[in-house]
């Protein structure tokens, strides 16, 4: 069943994936400890800055659980398919 496809080289682009992704979570933890502070009192946020920064929270722990997916599905791709890392981590523009 295996093609003969090293998987040596995907553990790098898996780890960079996992790594911005978990940085990703952490800092929209601290938005959401942000938030909860908020509700609590300790600190005062209009409505508008609550929502924007909810928003933020939202949005930014959907991105970086699927980052980390993303690179879970990499190495496991990886075994079977020969995949080029160089397009994996290209910036746009590059």
């Amino acid at each position: 069943m295996n093609a003969g496809v090293s998987n040596r080289s995907g553990r790098p682009v898996m780890n960079l994936f996992l790594g911005s992704g978990l940085g990703l979570v952490g800092l929209m933890l601290l938005a959401g400890l942000l938030l909860r502070a908020s509700q609590a009192g300790c600190i005062s946020m209009s409505a508008d800055s609550f929502y924007a920064v909810l928003t933020l929270h939202g949005a930014g722990m959907i991105v970086g659980l699927s980052m980390c997916g993303m690179g879970g599905l990499w190495y496991l791709v990886r075994r079977r398919i020969r995949l080029n890392p160089g397009i994996a981590v290209a910036w746009p523009g590059a």
